[in-house]
């Protein structure tokens, strides 16, 4: 049994010390009234949690942990042992985690995280956690809720499904890292209920921790309760699951060329026929197609976007359940600048060698070690490429030390672009994991990474 009450003590005042005087928590975040769960379709017999733990790539924001939780980085490198189909563990407790088993805000000492379990079997960095709940409010009126983590993580409330982010409204977070600390938001609930929440974290590196609490006060004290914690008076109830779930958008893409999403089953499907999309209140077709329980949907513009024109995509579907929900979906964009290539500029087929796919990589190295680190911007990088950096103290263009390559110009051929000075220790989105190995640059050898300069043909 884990009884969570907290005392009026010093960390208390500190934290609604930090309630009164950060600006961005002055107001509440108003939770709808028909944000709350039609009666009698959240299982109340099954307290707790659906978390669904991912690794993979590296991480820092919160933004990366959303493309992390979309399988952008990879495949899921987290313990998935006890987990269901979709990767999701059920905790029947609360959210009170820690990578060391240390204690905050005088919490008890904190559970190993879902899927994460600090062996030495799977790293303790670069993961995030998808957390999927229903939440009940036994009254309206407004409740101060707090996360402690480390690192970041946000909070969402959405409509009818925890995990749809068209129609989540954004409660509270930390978008960035940090060591283990407290935020604390406000939210009006209109009317009694039980409401679909969804908390994301993520851990980049260092220490890691998260705890979701509400924080109850009355006359005599101030107590942080975790969330779920049924063995203490005032605790907010929380629910693994519900019997309503309807499908979603998500991954939400666009170009000048046109934009595409994914309506993601859930408890019930898609019906194809009631999909129907706008593109600035005008009907579009659309394509779409289905592999499993995601259905792409993708529209080509008959001509380029304008560029920096505003966008709005609006899109209205149903789901195949009894009484069916009617869905909806809004997306805007802001086409960035781009330049269009002329027909002219297209090369005749007979032109290019489409046997021989690739890149043309041409570099160029000044020995940093000789003429000292030199000033990096595309001019000067022109400037060296084209053999015209002028040495000032001889007059004469400097030496270039890198090896040409064997193609015409000196440039190389490459199958793909994703060089790295050291590629045993590989950076970014793209790594051996994903299929993606770091190289090294082309033509640079030893421990000088100073003065580089290429081009990609």
């Amino acid at each position: 049994m884990k009884i969570s009450i907290r005392s009026h003590s010093s960390l208390a005042l500190a934290a609604l010390t930090a309630l009164a005087l950060s600006p961005q928590l002055l107001f509440a975040t108003v939770l709808p009234a028909n944000y709350a769960m039609p009666a009698g379709t959240v299982n109340t017999n099954q307290p707790g949690f659906r978390v669904r733990p991912y690794q993979a790539g590296t991480i820092g924001s919160l933004s990366a942990a959303e493309n992390q939780q979309a399988g952008l980085y990879g495949a899921n490198l987290a313990d998935l042992t006890g987990a269901d189909v979709n990767g999701y563990y059920t905790v029947t407790t609360v959210v009170n985690w820690s990578g060391t088993g240390g204690t905050v805000d005088t919490f008890p000492p904190g559970d190993p995280f879902p899927g994460i379990p600090g062996n030495g079997a799977v790293p303790t960095e670069q993961f995030s956690e998808q957390v999927v709940t229903y939440v009940e409010f036994p009254a309206a009126g407004s409740y101060t809720l707090g996360v402690n983590s480390d690192d970041g993580f946000g909070v969402t409330a959405s409509v009818l499904n925890p995990k749809d982010l068209s129609s989540a409204i954004n409660l509270g977070q930390f978008a960035g890292t940090r060591g283990s600390g407290d935020t604390l938001f406000v939210v009006d609930v209109a009317q009694a209920g039980i409401y679909p929440f969804r908390l994301l974290y993520f851990q980049g590196g260092g220490g890691y921790n998260l705890s979701w609490f509400s924080v109850i006060t009355n006359s005599t004290s101030t107590n942080l309760v975790l969330i779920n914690d049924i063995s203490t008076p005032g605790a907010l109830k929380a629910y693994a699951t519900a019997t309503v779930a309807p499908p979603y958008p998500t991954a939400f893409n666009f170009s000048p060329a046109g934009f595409s999403f994914v309506i993601q089953d859930d408890i019930s499907a898609l019906v194809s026929s009631s999909l129907h999309v706008q593109l600035n209140g005008a009907n579009v077709t659309v394509v779409t197609s289905k592999v499993g329980s995601a259905t792409t949907v993708t529209y080509s513009a008959p001509a380029l976007l304008a560029s920096l024109s505003s966008n709005v995509v609006t899109a209205q579907f149903s789901d195949n359940a009894t009484p069916s929900h009617n869905l909806s979906a809004l997306y805007s964009f802001v086409v960035p600048t781009y330049t269009a290539l002329p027909p002219s500029a297209a090369l005749p087929p007979s032109a290019v060698d489409t046997a021989q796919r690739g890149l043309a990589v041409r570099v160029s190295q000044i020995d940093s070690a000789t003429y000292g680190t030199l000033a990096a911007n595309i001019a000067h990088a022109e400037a060296q490429l084209a053999g015209v950096l002028i040495d000032p103290a001889s007059g004469t263009p400097y030496p270039d030390t890198a090896t040409p390559g064997p193609q015409p110009g000196g440039s190389y051929v490459i199958t793909n672009l994703n060089f790295s000075f050291d590629p045993t220790t590989e950076q970014g989105a793209f790594t051996t994991v994903n299929g993606y190995a770091d190289a090294p640059f082309p033509g640079i050898a030893g421990a000088d990474n100073a003065n580089m300069a290429g081009e990609v043909l």
